[in-house]
């Protein structure tokens, strides 16, 4: 866990096989406007997010993005937090079949 400019953040690493990954902040996290989910994506992968939004964060428990992987790689999941316990946040991942 790191801190920085007072947002503390936790960091995941994560293999994806080829295919599309559905991620989804975890309805039964608490709520807080403090806290967010940012998935970085490295080359011959890609967020997909909604048309109304241009970032692939997950601000609020509930909220989902899709992503697209062409080979098998490692997604970063970023944990920000303005409070203490940012690994209070919960998430899941899964594979969507075609």
């Amino acid at each position: 866990m790191e801190t920085t400019n007072g947002v503390v953040i936790k960091e995941w690493t994560i293999e994806l096989e080829r295919g599309l990954h559905l991620i989804r902040y975890g309805e039964t996290a608490p709520a807080s406007p403090q806290r967010m989910i940012v998935v970085c994506t490295p080359p011959l992968s890609s967020a997909i997010v909604h048309p109304d939004l241009t970032d692939a964060v997950l601000q609020r428990p509930g909220s989902s993005l899709v992503v697209r992987v062409i080979r098998t790689t490692e997604i970063t999941l970023l944990v920000m937090a303005q409070t203490p316990q940012p690994c209070a946040v919960e998430f899941s991942i899964e594979q969507l079949e075609i």
